[in-house]
């Protein structure tokens, strides 16, 4: 299973990942997310289904 760590410097720069990392997601895969409270998990799933639709 492949594995990415990243660390974004703003709600700005997490929202852009957000938005290219649903362009790589297809039906099925699984994301988990772990990080501190106020680290950007939210943040980013926003961006993920937004720009899933």
């Amino acid at each position: 299973m492949p594995q990415l760590e990243t660390r974004l410097d703003n709600t700005g720069a997490t929202a852009r990942f957000g938005t290219l990392l649903a362009r790589l997601l297809r039906g099925g895969d699984v994301v988990l997310l772990t990080g501190e409270l106020g680290a950007g998990k939210t943040t980013l799933v926003r961006a993920v289904a937004s720009a899933l639709g």
